[in-house]
């Protein structure tokens, strides 16, 4: 049995994007699947203040909401914010959101998280200047193809030095964010990307092994 980790699929809640729903549904679908994890950056909006971002209340009204609901009604589902995410998604009636989660599948300990404050932080474990990553976000919303190459790497390397500061050798760091879809055994850093993008999409971890897979290997 396995259990699923998807991420950033930046719902709009002005328009249906069919696509992503029917990824969702077959994740759901999959008798292997024993539980869910949506790691980060489910809908289209932004947790901090930006007057442009649209308001969580939009999403909230429209079906996206009742049909993730009924969806982790089927299997257990765990639901983590990402920096997309309204913080109003706290609220329990809504979806009840966790930080973070840390499991034992086999002998392999996890730390499941969004990751966008490991991209934020520097090795020293400091906050970087949003000045310094401006070229790159720059490029994020202009040209978001250049995220499956030079920009998501580059985060994903910046989570991973972040993570030898502040993790157990032993535990597997599982994070989004960076839309870079990464398995790293190795380093035990595993990023289970975007379905906003072409290429790789989710992970799936064997229950009882521990073993961290593409989710595609076994939808």
């Amino acid at each position: 049995m396995y259990h699923a980790i998807i991420s950033d699929f930046h719902l709009n809640p002005f328009k249906v994007e069919i696509q992503k729903l029917n990824f969702i549904k077959q994740v759901y679908s999959n008798p292997k699947i024993k539980r869910v994890t949506f790691n980060g950056d489910v809908w289209e909006g932004f947790g901090f203040k930006n007057p442009g971002a649209p308001r969580f209340s939009s999403f909230y009204q429209t079906w996206y909401l009742p049909f993730l609901k009924d969806l982790s009604k089927k299997i257990p589902t765990d639901f983590i914010p990402g920096n997309h995410d309204s913080w109003v998604w706290w609220d329990s009636t809504h979806i009840p959101f966790v930080k973070k989660l840390e499991l034992t599948y086999g002998k392999q300990k996890f730390h499941i998280t969004h990751g966008h404050q490991y991209a934020l932080k520097q090795a020293d474990g400091n906050i970087s200047s949003a000045l310094q990553d401006l070229p790159l976000l720059t490029v994020y919303h202009i040209a978001p193809w250049f995220i499956n190459g030079t920009f998501g790497r580059y985060y994903n390397q910046k989570a991973k030095q972040v993570q030898k500061q502040t993790h157990s050798k032993s535990t597997a760091l599982i994070i989004g964010h960076t839309h870079f879809f990464e398995i790293d055994d190795k380093n035990l850093f595993y990023n289970s990307g975007s379905n906003t993008m072409v290429g790789p999409h989710g992970l799936a971890i064997d229950t009882k092994t521990g073993k961290v897979l593409p989710l595609s290997s076994i939808l």
